[in-house]
């Protein structure tokens, strides 16, 4: 019950808190932190899942001595927003572990889903009743901030995006891809969650909508394109992609279908659709990395190679308007990035090999949301590397218990002939190697 709590203080209040001077204290940053913490340094992991997260933790301190690098290289123009952020980046990880060590699977993955559902149609309520006039100070927003005034949450056309309860819309809409995910999978791990699972799949999908965040629509789009690639998809994926895109193409009629006729969407179609093709800066982000690359190329030999390696604190992300890859680069160097990719990378490396080709569809809203961050900074403000972490520790963990309860089926689409007896045979070793666990 106490880590049913937990998950959903993560999920559905993340930024229930107050100020503490100009940081935002939450209680799930603090709740979580600890929690992924106790588990990072519990000895009492079954040898699975022991090695699974040493595994982990290699990289994370590999991540975690270039950021130090980092940090010693800028502590001249370090200040306490840039000292929470670099904290935010080390600590955030370490939800992992709190992740991977869930005991009950099942009943955390009813949590997910309840909290998809929730923050996806309590931002369609703010879409229809007003963003402050549904809001409660301290618990779906940091206590004393103004909602709207604080937050950059208004498209260029001054439309207000729905940010549920994370502040802003892309930082609900990273959390929204990542539970549809979850909802895509749920029935193939317990029949019975088919119901919630459709819930929170309407959830995701309205409360992305709202949510005005074209960062995030990207990141669908490239995990749709990366899931339907020959190398990833399992095999009955080939054989429904062409039902999936005959949903998407009369969903998007229907949409403009409603705003040729009503002018009811006529929010979605000017967000998505004109907004974007009359902005060829992208919200400024282009002209944000022109800047940034000219100022780069103008500093010594000495400084470009300091800038490059370790970053550049003086670099404010939000007021250059540096988003995405350069500003992780500009911030923390190119060996940051490189750790940072190779972090988020190890997560989805474990599910594919525990699950093949099958494991694509538990991986795809993780790989949505992470790649948000081609364009976007959501991933350096919090909570979302935190949950994104914590979520990937469970998905881990589902993908190993459904191989190794359930490997034989991942066959059961034909076109290979694994019924030899000594196939028979490697596959029984295999599955007894991951059952000792």
């Amino acid at each position: 019950m106490l880590t049913a709590l937990i998950w959903i203080v993560a999920l559905v209040f993340p930024k229930a808190g107050l100020n503490v001077g100009d940081v935002p204290l939450t209680v799930a940053s603090v709740v979580v932190m600890v929690y992924g913490a106790f588990h990072f340094v519990y000895p009492g992991y079954p040898p699975r899942r022991r090695d699974e997260s040493r595994r982990f933790t290699r990289v994370h301190l590999g991540l975690g001595w270039i950021l130090i690098l980092s940090l010693v290289a800028n502590l001249g123009s370090l200040d306490t927003v840039d000292l929470t952020t670099w904290l935010l980046l080390v600590g955030s990880p370490l939800a992992f572990h709190a992740g991977l060590r869930t005991k009950n699977t099942k009943r955390v993955l009813v949590v997910v889903l309840g909290s998809t559902a929730v923050v996806g149609f309590y931002g369609l309520a703010q879409n229809l009743f007003g963003v402050s006039e549904t809001a409660v100070p301290g618990l779906t927003h940091i206590y004393g901030e103004d909602l709207i005034r604080n937050n950059p949450i208004r498209t260029a056309s001054g439309t207000l995006k729905s940010p549920s309860f994370y502040h802003n819309g892309n930082l609900a809409a990273a959390f929204l891809l990542s539970g549809l995910g979850f909802a895509l999978f749920a029935s193939r791990v317990d029949r019975r969650l088919r119901g919630l699972a459709v819930l929170a799949l309407l959830g995701a999908v309205i409360g992305v909508a709202v949510s005005l965040a074209r960062a995030g629509a990207l990141g669908f789009v490239v995990a749709a394109l990366i899931a339907l690639s020959p190398r990833y998809r399992p095999p009955w994926i080939a054989s429904r992609a062409a039902g999936v895109a005959s949903v998407l193409f009369v969903a998007a009629g229907a949409m403009l279908l409603g705003y040729i006729l009503t002018g009811s969407t006529t929010f979605l179609v000017e967000r998505y659709v004109f907004e974007s093709l009359d902005d060829p800066t992208a919200a400024g982000r282009t002209d944000g990395y022109a800047a940034w690359w000219s100022d780069l190329t103008s500093q010594s030999f000495f400084e470009f190679f300091r800038s490059v390696i370790f970053g550049d604190w003086s670099i404010n992300p939000v007021e250059d308007q540096l988003e995405g890859i350069p500003a992780i680069v500009a911030s923390y160097g190119v060996f940051g990035l490189m750790a940072m990719v190779a972090l988020v990378a190890v997560p989805f490396r474990m599910i594919r090999e525990a699950l093949g080709s099958e494991g694509t569809v538990y991986w795809f809203g993780l790989a949505a949301t992470a790649a948000m961050w081609l364009i976007d900074n959501t991933f350096l403000f919090p909570p979302t590397l935190m949950t994104w972490f914590l979520l990937a520790g469970l998905t881990v963990q589902i993908s190993i218990d459904k191989a190794a309860t359930q490997r034989p089926d991942l066959n059961e689409h034909k076109g290979s002939s694994a019924n030899t007896p000594a196939e028979l045979r490697s596959r029984s070793s295999r599955l007894d190697e991951v059952s000792a666990s």
